[in-house]
């Protein structure tokens, strides 16, 4: 499924809050089934397959997201507010990428990257080993050796990214 952005961002959250990532479809489920009484109901027994085809008639993705950590009531997004920040990066060009990976570098901070060539989000950070992924598609760590290797720098695509860190 294309579940990756809210995946990432249980992830992200992941190290901070010990929030199993599926709890965080449920809760975006009953977020937007609270919020949209006229709608039909999003399915909280199958969340990804809900937030699948709800999320992505939603408009821009990191902006949702966003919008969940900061406002939702749901316990989660309300317990991952208040352990974690999110600071939203502009990823257009190579000295933004540079700030983005010296950040990373500090300790208890992550970033949620959305990859522009393959309309995809993935969560990086770093650790005594180099600069390490994590994608929610393949469900395993690989390593880079600079951020700057993992985006297109393309003038159509938004470079949006999340640095969160811990509060």
């Amino acid at each position: 499924m294309n579940t990756c952005v809210l995946a990432s961002y249980g992830v992200a959250c992941y190290p901070f809050t010990s929030t199993p990532v599926l709890d965080y479809f449920v809760a975006y489920c009953r977020h937007f089934n609270k919020l949209n009484e006229t709608q039909p109901k999003l399915d909280e027994a199958h969340p990804e397959r809900s937030y699948d085809q709800h999320f992505h008639n939603q408009g821009n993705g990191y902006a949702v997201i966003k919008n969940l950590h900061d406002k939702s009531t749901e316990p989660i997004f309300q317990l991952a507010k208040s352990r974690i920040e999110l600071e939203q990066i502009n990823m257009k060009s190579p000295a933004d990428v540079g700030r983005a990976q010296t950040a990373i570098k500090q300790c208890d901070s992550l970033l949620m990257l959305f990859l522009n060539t393959r309309m995809h989000s993935i969560v990086v950070g770093y650790d005594n080993g180099g600069l390490f992924y994590y994608d929610t598609n393949m469900g395993q760590v690989a390593r880079e050796n600079q951020l700057q290797e993992l985006i297109n720098f393309d003038p159509f695509c938004p470079g949006d990214a999340f640095l969160v860190r811990k509060q």
